[in-house]
């Protein structure tokens, strides 16, 4: 049967409306990229209720406000509930109704993706569906449909043949039945579309798909990645005027309050380190400044250590207060501006600029950290601010000494330019462009082998019309030695002009089309209640000249 173009055009959309389909709602289960949750709660009221659906799909990046489901490591199930704080890569929830933050926190990889959109009440089918004793009762009713089906078609087909009985036996001259698709089973049993061809076909086809992708992109693709880190540490120190009990060693040192009447003066440094585990050649420059301001508009910038130069990876700069003339300054500006006892802040900010090449690459980059101070009429002391956690949170900020720490010692990375595997992105799967390319090689390898093969292998049966019809009802042809054995001699025939409405009759009466062959003439019948429908093919003019000239001789 021939396909219409406007049928084949039918045929590609569906596919490919079946391809999307599948690409953007196969469940994860099967393979596909989306994740259907059913709620079970109300934390996320009002917005989702019970028994609604949400539907999931994962996501490059998700940022703070966004619903997701991710695998809790403290409940250890997937709960759904919306982004409320992000840390070093540490993701914090909370359900919109909750008064409390989720327990513990989630890595990226513990997100298992974004809501996508959401249907109200639809979860309950889906949980009533996925409920062990509901999925026993479906598959027992489709194993009693299967089994019991037989029993109710053959009555069906009973009633049919007592409807039909007169009819059968004044069949008209030309039958006008429809014709009717073949089963899908016959499509693969035909000359021409052999196991191997099927095989060959999905072979080459998806083989020259990955083969135009794989070679379509580059091996590798490029990508900042962590080459180096500017790293610091800040340290003052202040030598005591005269013993003093608060500071048994003399001294002042990092970390500790410096009290004004106990010191005349206090050294303040920083030391800078460049580290990478590559090869490279650094250079730059380095200076110290410090911000006085107050609560107020007023400010001053003081140049502790001029910009110098320096080469290689560490370089030390440093700076003297003179703590009594600071806090003069200070007072000064405080009776002039009416604002007396106020306090004031100073930002220790050292200055670096760094040039040259990492691996190869050339790289530029600033490191400038700030470890800021307050100063009052007696003291003066650091104001790191310490990690605060989010209301109803019941996981532990950092501590003061770790807050400390991290101030005192700051560090930042830096990128170069690096080289990873490049991937070609499948539904949800990744696969490498080199493992793309070897693939559609061996699959391309495999058609032609499949191909070739066939020219060593011997000819298949090339069948008939009448056999390629049959095959295309869904029919059996039976060959007999004669139709008068097989049927009686004494039963009633009726010729049927051709071998398409016989084929309709067999399909229809569910009969075999047996075959009786006398030399190069066929005769075709399909017997049914008692009678017998009978097509004799044409014989061709070769074969019907044959006989014609036996008798002239």
């Amino acid at each position: 049967m021939r396909t219409t173009p406007s049928r084949g055009a039918a045929r590609l959309l569906a596919l490919a409306a079946l391809a999307a389909f599948w690409v953007f709602f196969a469940p994860t289960q099967l393979g596909g990229s989306t994740i259907y949750s059913a709620t079970v709660g109300s934390s996320m009221a009002p917005l989702f209720h019970k028994g609604d659906l949400a539907v999931i799909r994962r996501a490059q990046s998700y940022r703070v406000g966004d619903i997701v489901l991710y695998e809790s490591p403290v409940l250890h199930r997937p709960v759904l509930h919306r982004i409320l704080v992000i840390q070093n890569d540490h993701y914090f929830f909370k359900g919109d109704n909750n008064s409390f933050v989720d327990p513990g926190y989630a890595t990226s990889g513990d997100l298992l993706g974004k809501l996508w959109f959401h249907i109200p009440k639809a979860g309950r089918a889906l949980s009533w569906l996925g409920a062990p004793l509901h999925t026993a009762l479906i598959a027992g009713v489709a194993v009693a449909f299967l089994l019991l089906g037989g029993g109710a078609a053959g009555t069906r087909r009973r009633r049919r043949r007592g409807r039909r009985r007169s009819a059968a036996r004044a069949t008209p001259a030309r039958s006008r039945a429809p014709m009717r698709h073949a089963p899908a089973r016959s499509f693969f049993h035909r000359p021409r579309k052999s196991f191997e061809n099927i095989v060959g076909g999905a072979a080459l086809l998806l083989g020259v798909a990955l083969l135009v992708a794989g070679f379509g992109a580059s091996k590798a693709r490029t990508l900042a990645v962590t080459g180096y880190q500017n790293t610091g540490t800040f340290s003052y120190q202040a030598k005591v005027i005269a013993p003093n009990p608060t500071y048994p060693t003399g001294f002042a040192r990092s970390g500790q309050p410096v009290f004004l009447s106990a010191f005349k003066t206090i050294s303040v440094a920083f030391h800078y380190r460049f580290t990478s585990p590559h090869v490279h050649h650094i250079k730059g420059t380095i200076s110290l400044k410090a911000l006085v301001a107050s609560n107020s508009t007023w400010r001053n910038l003081y140049t502790l250590a001029a910009r110098t130069t320096f080469t290689g990876d560490t370089a030390a700069v440093g700076g003297t207060f003179d703590l009594g003339s600071l806090a003069a300054l200070l007072n000064k500006i405080s009776v002039e501006s009416g604002t007396l006892g106020a306090s004031y802040t100073i930002d220790l900010q050292p200055i670096v600029h760094v040039t040259g090449d990492v691996d190869g690459h050339p790289v530029t980059s600033s490191f400038s950290p700030v470890l800021p101070f307050t100063i009052s009429q007696t003291v003066l002391a650091l104001a790191v601010a310490q990690a605060t956690a989010p209301p109803g949170a019941t996981y532990a900020p950092p501590s003061a000494a770790a807050t400390l720490a991290a101030a005192l010692k700051p560090h930042q990375p830096g990128s170069i330019p690096g080289l990873t595997g490049n991937y070609l992105l499948i539904a949800r799967y990744h696969l490498a462009v080199s493992s793309a390319r070897g693939l559609g090689l061996g699959l391309v390898a495999i058609a032609l082998l499949a191909f070739v093969g066939k020219f060593f292998k011997p000819r298949r049966e090339v069948w008939s019309a009448e056999r390629r019809i049959a095959a295309r009802y869904g029919c059996v042809i039976v060959d007999v030695g004669s139709l008068t054995n097989a049927t009686g001699p004494e039963q009633p025939t009726t010729d049927v002009p051709d071998f398409a409405s016989l084929a309709t009759l067999a399909q229809y009466c569910e009969r075999p089309i047996l075959c009786e062959r006398r030399g190069p003439l066929s005769a075709y019948a399909v017997e049914d209640e008692g009678r017998l429908y009978i097509h004799r093919p044409a014989a061709s003019p070769a074969v019907a000249a044959a006989p014609a000239a036996a008798e002239a001789r």
